[in-house]
């Protein structure tokens, strides 16, 4: 994702590499990278934990509650992002 924006940025904006890097850089908080790992961890721990003990129960909508305990879970961090 990062090399697609340098490529675009450089077409329209004439941007080199060098200034792209420290622009990211800059842009970047611990709060951002915080919330990376956090919600990455969590999305995957929510979804193996609901697979499996669905699959233990031995329901079919399995999918579904994944599905929304990800939805779920991304609200939260909107949330959480926005205080």
């Amino acid at each position: 994702m990062l090399s697609s924006g340098l490529i675009i940025s450089s077409f329209i904006m004439g941007t080199d590499f060098y200034t792209y890097k420290s622009l990211i850089f800059d842009a970047i908080e611990i709060k951002n990278l915080i919330i990376l790992i956090t919600k990455s961890l969590l999305f995957g721990f929510v979804s193996i934990v609901i697979l499996i003990y669905n699959t233990i129960r031995g329901t079919k909508a399995s999918i579904v509650s994944v599905l929304m305990s990800l939805f779920l879970i991304e609200m939260l961090v909107l949330v959480v992002e926005s205080i």
